[in-house]
């Protein structure tokens, strides 16, 4: 059955591969067998899935079961700010299992990163309804101008219970 698919499918390419599982990396080697003609895009500074069973280790180990592979380090960002991207590269130098690379921006440096500092969920949930109150406030913003971001579903009714006290749709 290997032999069957590796004549059908002469070239594999995978997206996200810093989010393979054990599973799907013997999949994708074996379906590559000799002929190895594997294209792979990701990056081990997005792997947000190890919860799920996805092995990092896939992505640090390519070059060695791939040695005649060329690697491309996509290192320009578009997107953000140098405050940002220079922000995001000191919490990424502190992560043992990467790929080196250098992200830079020709963004201009964009305001200055603030932290705030929670010791709960609600506390959370306080400071942002507070800092979109006072933004809207003394800019005379619109509901419209703000998003709130968070990093698990867990995390919005804490972010509602705050903003429905402070009248704040």
């Amino acid at each position: 059955i290997r032999e069957e698919y590796q004549k059908r499918y002469i070239y594999i390419s995978v997206d996200e591969y810093q989010d393979t599982n054990d599973m799907e990396y013997k999949l994708v080697k074996n379906l590559a067998g000799e002929r190895k003609n594997i294209c792979v895009v990701g990056d081990t500074d997005q792997n947000i899935y190890g919860w799920r069973g996805a092995k990092i280790k896939n992505m640090l180990h390519f070059e060695k079961d791939f040695p005649k592979a060329k690697i491309f380090f996509l290192e320009q960002n578009y997107r953000s700010t140098k405050n940002i991207v220079n922000a995001a590269n000191s919490v990424i130098l502190k992560n043992k299992n990467q790929l080196k690379k250098d992200v830079w921006t020709e963004n201009g440096h964009g305001e200055k990163i603030q932290l705030m500092r929670a010791l709960s969920d609600n506390e959370e949930g306080v400071l942002v309804a507070n800092s979109i109150f006072e933004t809207k406030m003394n800019q005379q913003w619109r509901n419209k101008d703000f998003a709130i971001l968070y990093r698990t579903n867990a995390q919005s009714r804490s972010m509602e219970e705050a903003l429905r006290k402070m009248n704040i749709p």
